[in-house]
């Protein structure tokens, strides 16, 4: 919504992006047509081969299954917690679950040598996800029964009944993106697949 191309640099060489405010009483056609194909071309430059954007994988996620009701859901009320934000919310019958997504290779997914840590940022997040949802529970099943009411009433969604339960548990997605297979590739899936079952997330790996 903001510059196409960058004003200028920080002095690290960092391209800076100015975003002003758009006056919605010239929102006419042909500006709706300009922000969609900024839009586009943003989007579609995030599409990198073997390692597309997370943002990218997550969109296409979301077009292709109207079990996603919500997607980058943001918590940053309790100290204890700390900042969270959650990158898709899945209703599947009556269950509501919280999903975070990963491309297979994310450095987050092993341990991280540069944070000195002998766990890796996954398993962190995880466990950050974990402790939300069941200390919020009630909060957060009587945030998406109303969610889903709006939804209903609006017509963007079609569902039976809006009582949910929640998953206490938060699923891991990890997006496979490789075009082929290395045996080092081999090393790191089975390196991740080891580490997520030792501290018990529940997890699976898939194409998109």
């Amino acid at each position: 919504m903001g510059d196409a191309i960058p004003r200028r640099k920080t002095k690290n060489g960092k391209d800076v992006f100015n975003y002003d405010l758009l006056d919605l009483k010239i929102l006419d056609k042909i500006k709706i047509s300009e922000i969609k194909n900024r839009i586009k071309c943003d989007y579609l430059q995030q599409i990198n081969a073997e390692k597309p954007a997370e943002k990218w994988i997550q969109g296409t996620m979301i077009k292709g299954n109207p079990n996603y009701i919500d997607s980058e859901f943001q918590f940053n009320q309790d100290s204890e917690i700390g900042k969270l934000r959650i990158d898709l919310v899945e209703l599947l019958d009556d269950k509501l679950s919280f999903v975070e997504l990963k491309g297979i290779s994310d450095n987050r997914l092993r341990t991280d040598v540069k944070r000195n840590s002998k766990v890796p940022e996954i398993i962190e997040q995880m466990k950050k996800y974990k402790l939300f949802i069941n200390k919020y529970e009630d909060n957060i099943i009587e945030y998406y029964q109303k969610l889903l009411e709006i939804k209903n009433t609006l017509g963007l969604i079609t569902i039976d009944k809006t009582k949910i339960k929640l998953n206490k548990n938060p699923k891991l997605i990890i997006v496979d993106t490789y075009s082929k297979m290395t045996k080092k590739r081999e090393e790191r899936i089975t390196d991740i697949k080891n580490l997520l079952t030792k501290y018990n997330v529940d997890y699976k790996i898939t194409n998109y």
